[in-house]
């Protein structure tokens, strides 16, 4: 990490609570804090409901902390309008969920084309008309037709990784 670099990604104090059915408040997050530098890979890791994936809705922009500060690519996220938010979620952020993510009555060409056109992109940077040489790399070239319900739990994360 260069010290002069500017991070991708801050946190300052980020914290999360939800109110549970008894009335008590539930600190999911508190006082979370890191920087996430250009090319940097980083793992979240920790037990069973210890805010993890909260802490992935805050950093993608789909939920908002009840305190703290999220700068992302140089962007106070607290003063981001709705749209300013969904328009560099769809550009800058993608994310691989733990539950299948594919619709059902689509096929697997038409899950991924989908993505491009809600993206407007190509896949990996390249262009729209790649997708099965972009899906071949995963080995799922001969599975674009298939739907969800054919394809192994193997090939559904691909397929995921791929859409992310």
């Amino acid at each position: 990490m260069n010290p002069a670099a500017i991070p991708s990604l801050s946190a300052r104090g980020l914290q999360k609570d939800f109110i549970q059915p008894n009335g008590e408040r539930l600190t999911v997050l508190k006082s979370v804090d890191f920087d996430i530098y250009p090319g940097e890979m980083v793992a979240i890791m920790g037990p069973s409901g210890s805010g993890k994936s909260t802490l992935l809705q805050i950093l993608g922009l789909m939920m908002r902390p009840d305190k703290g500060e999220l700068s992302i690519l140089g962007g106070d996220a607290a003063v981001m309008t709705e749209s300013a938010r969904d328009h560099l979620r769809r550009g800058k952020i993608g994310f691989l969920f733990q539950m299948d993510s594919l619709m059902e009555e689509l096929t697997l060409e038409e899950n991924l084309r989908l993505i491009q056109r809600i993206k407007g992109i190509g896949f990996a940077g390249e262009p729209v008309s790649n997708l099965s040489q972009v899906a071949g790399r995963l080995n799922l070239e001969r599975r674009l037709p298939s739907f969800p319900r054919e394809l192994s739990v193997g090939e559904c994360c691909r397929a995921n990784l791929l859409r992310a």
